[in-house]
């Protein structure tokens, strides 16, 4: 994504072409990563299984600074458009059903994992924000902002939840698991 964005800036062809080349392989290699995920963590997860979709969100990204380059033109232009809008729209897709999982299995309590959830929900806003201009999809801007505040307002309770749990002296600390780690009473210990 630097690469790409670096070489729209006049940096370089090379840093372009070097970037197509990582985003492929970033994909393959996603792709590599996700037959290796636990679906289950859909249900159970704390919060980290989002991180699955983040990735998703920077490949589109990434896609989508490919696709700004006036470098790519005809039709190299149109597959790197095509690419950035399947990987967004499998994005958006992992999203739904991460959110529909959130619906249905509600976890209230705070785990620092959720900072994992909070990350992926700003990366899919700041996603199709930049598709939208690189595509010319201008629905996909409105999708966007709608995204940004929805990653706002997890940004905002994740924050609230790790404020209340640090201020009860459970900073982190996954639910259930509130016993306090002391250091043995050496006059409890028997002696050989």
């Amino acid at each position: 994504m630097l690469a790409a964005t670096l070489a729209a800036m006049g940096e370089g062809d090379w840093l372009a072409r070097s970037a197509l080349v990582v985003f492929g392989l970033g994909v393959l290699l996603y792709g590599e990563a996700l037959v290796r995920f636990d679906f289950r963590q859909v249900w159970t997860g704390a919060g980290d299984q989002w991180i699955a979709g983040g990735a998703l969100a920077i490949s589109a990204l990434a896609g989508s600074k490919l696709t700004a380059s006036p470098l790519w033109t005809g039709n190299a232009h149109q597959a790197l458009r095509t690419a950035t809008l399947i990987l967004l729209g499998l994005d958006l897709a992992w999203y739904a059903i991460l959110l529909t999982a959130e619906v249905v299995r509600p976890r209230p309590h705070y785990d620092v994992r959720r900072w994992a959830t909070v990350f992926p929900l700003g990366m899919a806003a700041v996603a199709a924000l930049s598709t939208a201009a690189a595509a010319h999809v201008t629905g996909l801007r409105t999708l966007g902002v709608v995204l940004l505040w929805v990653a706002v307002a997890a940004w905002l309770l994740t924050l609230v939840g790790f404020l209340v749990t640090r201020a009860g002296g459970g900073a982190g600390r996954p639910p259930g698991n509130s016993a306090s780690v002391t250091a043995p009473d050496p006059a409890a210990t028997p002696r050989r």
